[in-house]
């Protein structure tokens, strides 16, 4: 009893330090109640639930979800569709605020039916209810319910890309999961053609060769390299080119002038704070009309560092490095099987097992081949502030949302690069008056930037500890409240 009133005295001396900070805490440690074959949800949760930005976004917003526009606007026949995500956005919210108070597993029954509704009007789950499906199909079925698809502009050269959200929670939890991919073909005729879509997840191409030393990175780097087309495959339309011109193979069937292609690609042009990777372990066999499973292991970092060859060149996240958090555990074969999840808690950095109802601490295996997802979140980049704002494609210039990257933040200027170079003529010629300008504040020095980097990791020391005294009292009162 000494012990309690003496953790209890540090903990309330204590407190202030993170109310004043604005602490973020974590979810309690307990498991989700299996609703008949709903592991594959269950794992998803786990994972999605202890993202420790998104728990917090969603722990401090309200139930009732904010429309980004007016609803009537929405045309009758999306109606249905976006009634059923709303309410999926709602349920999810609600189920994230009940892991904070939570002593046991918690029933994920509401959230379930809306998830399932949502995922029926997208055409996924034919199923039925209360069937296994893919775990990674769950992320993009809740994904496409949290951000209702999202949509892009990008018409012409020097326009921005936009994000479109129909909630405002969604604007403000949007970019710590979307990334942007971008294809690129290399013509003949050098009119190179780039189609930048936006993702969320990234899905890994598995072969079952039972080769060796297989790696997280190993696979990236093949997906991401350049595939040099082969004659058949490299004839393809160029609506740049005039038909008849010296570049056109086409035949007379053909609606633009065929050109010969070179080289195809695919390469991130921006990453996002939270990097999820799925691995495809299933595959149709069609000579013997069945699902099989591939049980190549792979083995995953606990630090993955961005390599240059899988993005564009001014990709803000390259060479960056994120860390390894959480992973979906898929155990058995194609035709039956159990998902769980291993997570890695923010404050403490204890790896957490969850197997449905059941949490319990465990450190997992990384190249088991029972891995079939991993959840990574950003943790240093090598870019400085200034190459952060505006991500370019190889041809069009993309500017950031202003909820990814804020202009007020420091060494981020709101003028281009070229108008800063004008200034600099400006101040150089003395026929300008430059007297009235106000005066520029000095730039943060090395030193200033090394101080406030130290005071923040000494403030994150504190905070590990306060959050470890708290756990403390929690489980002592507990022990007190059970006798």
């Amino acid at each position: 009893m000494k012990n309690t009133w003496f953790l209890l005295a540090i903990s309330l001396a204590i407190l202030p330090l993170g109310i004043a900070t604005g602490m973020n805490t974590s979810p309690a440690h307990v498991g989700l109640d299996n609703l008949g074959n709903t592991c594959y949800m269950n794992a998803m949760l786990q994972c999605l639930l202890r993202t420790q930005p998104l728990h917090d976004a969603l722990v401090r917003q309200q139930d009732e979800v904010e429309l980004s526009y007016n609803e009537s606007t929405i045309p009758a026949k999306d109606k249905d569709k976006f009634n059923s995500h709303k309410k999926t956005l709602q349920e999810f919210i609600t189920l994230n605020k009940s892991f904070h108070n939570a002593n046991s597993a918690v029933q994920p029954t509401n959230f379930y039916d809306a998830f399932f509704n949502s995922a029926n009007i997208n055409g996924s789950f034919n199923n039925g209810k209360y069937r296994q499906e893919d775990a990674d199909e769950a992320i993009k079925v809740l994904f496409d319910a949290i951000f209702l698809e999202i949509t892009t502009k990008q018409a012409t050269e020097n326009t921005a890309y936009e994000f479109f959200y129909p909630f405002k929670i969604s604007e403000k939890i949007g970019h710590f999961f979307t990334g942007e991919e971008v294809s690129i073909l290399k013509r003949d005729c050098k009119h190179n053609s780039f189609k930048n879509a936006p993702f969320q997840s990234l899905s890994i191409e598995l072969s079952d060769n039972n080769e060796s030393n297989l790696t997280l990175e190993k696979l990236l780097t093949e997906m991401f390299k350049e595939e040099i087309l082969t004659e058949g495959e490299n004839l393809l339309e160029c609506e740049f080119c005039e038909k008849g011109s010296r570049y056109d193979l086409s035949d007379g069937n053909s609606k633009f002038a065929k050109v010969k292609s070179l080289s195809k690609a695919l390469k991130l042009n921006l990453i996002p704070e939270i990097l999820i990777t799925s691995l495809k372990r299933f595959e149709f066999d069609f000579e013997t009309m069945s699902k099989n499973k591939i049980y190549t292991p792979v083995k995953f970092p606990e630090q993955l560092i961005i390599a240059p060859e899988w993005t564009t060149d001014n990709c803000p996240q390259k060479n960056a490095t994120y860390e390894l958090y959480g992973l979906i555990i898929h155990s058995g074969n194609a035709n039956g099987g159990h998902y769980t999840a291993y997570v890695k808690d923010a404050l403490t950095t204890q790896w957490w097992y969850y197997n449905d109802s059941s949490a319990t601490q465990s450190t997992p295996k990384l190249d088991v081949p029972e891995i079939y997802g991993a959840f990574y979140r950003l943790a240093s980049s090598e870019q400085p502030d200034s190459q952060k704002k505006t991500i370019e494609s190889p041809t069009p210039t993309i500017d950031l949302p202003t909820d990814i990257i804020s202009s007020e933040q420091p060494g981020i200027q709101d003028d281009p690069i070229e108008d800063d170079k004008d200034d600099e003529e400006d101040h150089n010629d003395p026929s300008k008056d430059i007297t009235e300008e106000p005066e520029i504040p000095n730039e943060p020095t090395q030193k200033d930037l090394t101080e406030y980097i130290n005071a923040l990791e000494n403030l994150i020391k504190r905070l590990d500890k306060l959050m470890s005294k708290l756990n403390e009292l929690k489980a002592e009162l507990k022990k007190l409240s059970a006798q």
